[in-house]
């Protein structure tokens, strides 16, 4: 479990929760939709107090429109727990039996009625807490917004790492590549032949060194793109193909890919490990996507921070990719009577990067992730 939230901080949220909470029922609101405001509130701002965490309102778990929860923890792209409410007047323990049967997670899940909270996790209660004490409601928090499956722990401390670990080796290897350009023929035909390929392909403007930057980025990726999504997509790109090929002649007595990345094993195994996890999901390649990009930000603040501002190597949060897409669709139905699905409608994404859009826009659509 991660450290306590601060309990300064915390006790001043749970007191602004008390006055908000006072002044409703001053007002005579007794519902659920009246009152769930103040707890809504108090999760808000409890997660900021969490490293890396957001909190997300009305979130539809990817692939599954059957299910809308209050709330949601999301961390490094993935959910991490889930808060339902209820009213003061609901059986809280008959309305978690129902939730349960309904198929909800509970691996992280927080129902409460504003009188009292049941905490589910790792798939079995973990307590029952009584609201209007302070020191249970600190409690709830603490557990709830600081729960971490053994496989969530490895992947966060994966990627953080990671971003540190790639500052030092995208130098070395840097420099291995140096070395290539200056001592090795073979390796400079393929690299020609390469540059040929993207300056024609990305930008003619490209200069050997963004070239440069592309072998490095596809040594210390390629791992995490095989497991995450396939290795197919090495040998069905024409792009990757030629990588491989170049990478290839810089293999041998004075480089060896899987001696060098051997100190990164791992790491690589909490990833693929949280990999194993999104195989699992309703729509695995959404979840699996979603890990990849959490990854890929820690990797690109640690790989060059320069580069990444200056190319634009910045992934919009979730929130707004699914603001976005939302209003996009009610546009397109209101001024040309089509939904984002209907034959017709083509959605160009030049620069899609890892296709937070295309997968989310299939998700509206019922299409499945595409960009």
């Amino acid at each position: 479990m991660s450290p306590a939230l601060d309990p300064k901080k915390l006790a001043k949220l749970i007191q602004a929760y008390r006055q908000a909470m006072a002044a409703a029922r001053a007002q005579g609101i007794t519902t659920e939709l009246g009152l769930k405001h103040a707890f809504c509130y108090l999760l808000r701002d409890a997660v900021k107090l969490v490293r890396d965490a957001d909190f997300r309102e009305e979130h539809r778990p990817e692939g599954d429109n059957s299910k809308q929860f209050d709330g949601a923890i999301i961390k490094n792209f993935l959910t991490r727990g889930v808060w339902e409410a209820k009213g003061p007047g609901a059986n809280l323990a008959a309305e978690v039996d129902r939730k349960i049967k309904r198929g909800y997670p509970l691996d992280n899940t927080l129902f409460e009625n504003t009188q009292a909270a049941i905490l589910y996790q790792d798939g079995v209660e973990r307590g029952r807490f009584d609201l209007a004490l302070d020191d249970k409601l600190a409690d709830l928090l603490n557990l709830f917004l600081n729960h971490s499956s053994e496989v969530q722990a490895n992947f966060d401390t994966a990627v953080n790492t990671f971003k540190d670990t790639t500052i030092q080796l995208s130098k070395d290897l840097d420099r291995i590549v140096k070395k290539a350009h200056a001592d090795t023929p073979v390796f400079r035909d393929a690299f020609a032949k390469f540059a040929d390929l993207c300056r024609e392909s990305i930008n003619p403007g490209l200069a050997d060194a963004d070239i440069d930057n592309l072998l490095i980025q596809h040594l210390l990726l390629q791992r995490l793109i095989e497991r995450i999504f396939s290795a197919d997509f090495f040998r069905e790109n024409a792009l990757a193909r030629e990588i491989e090929a170049v990478v290839t002649t810089l293999t041998g007595a004075s480089f060896s890919r899987e001696a060098f990345f051997r100190g990164l094993d791992r790491f690589y195994l909490a990833i693929e490990g949280a990999a194993n996890e999104a195989d699992a999901h309703p729509d695995a390649w959404t979840a699996k996507q979603r890990l990849l990009n959490g990854a890929y930000e820690k990797f690109f603040q640690g790989y060059d921070p320069d580069v990444a501002d200056t190319h634009g190597i910045v992934y919009t949060p979730q929130s707004i990719v699914d603001f976005m897409c939302v209003r996009v669709a009610e546009v397109l139905q209101a001024e040309f009577g089509l939904g984002l699905g209907d034959t017709g409608v083509v959605i160009l994404d030049p620069c899609t990067g890892t296709g937070n859009f295309g997968s989310t826009l299939g998700v509206h659509t019922g299409l499945g992730g595409f960009a």
